[in-house]
């Protein structure tokens, strides 16, 4: 087989392969995906479902935000890893993942006190009396 390939330096590029050769798919497969597993969820707070909390693997490049219903999906690394669930108001909260694949998760209020404010008054203009 013959196939081309167009380069972003709009060159083509051209690539014989053999498709008689065998190849191992079982071996690619394990490369990426050897103990992933999708955990699925709902994250809520006392009043109701959450939606824009941050969900993210601990160490790991897997990251979601849950929906408006507080649901949310998110793809780890295997059962050992750690999720780590962020929202702005709450308490951030770390929950093994423990071989689960549905974890529920109620955020608890955050009432951390602002140190400082600062106020900005960008785009506003002034009329200058002559």
């Amino acid at each position: 087989m013959y196939y081309c390939f167009l380069t972003f330096i709009l060159s083509a590029v051209c690539v014989s392969v053999n498709a008689d050769l065998p190849v191992n798919t079982a071996a690619y497969a394990n490369i990426n995906n050897s103990q992933r597993i999708t955990v699925t969820g709902t994250v809520r707070d006392a009043n109701g479902p959450l939606e824009g909390v941050n969900i993210a693997e601990k160490n790991g490049s897997g990251t979601t935000i849950s929906k408006a219903n507080g649901s949310y999906s998110i793809s780890v690394a295997d059962g050992n890893a750690t999720l780590v669930f962020t929202a702005v108001g709450f308490e951030k909260q770390e929950v093994a993942v423990g071989g689960r694949t549905v974890i529920n998760v109620e955020m608890k209020q955050s009432y951390t006190q602002l140190s400082d404010v600062i106020v900005t008054a960008l785009g506003i203009t002034r009329e200058k009396n002559h």
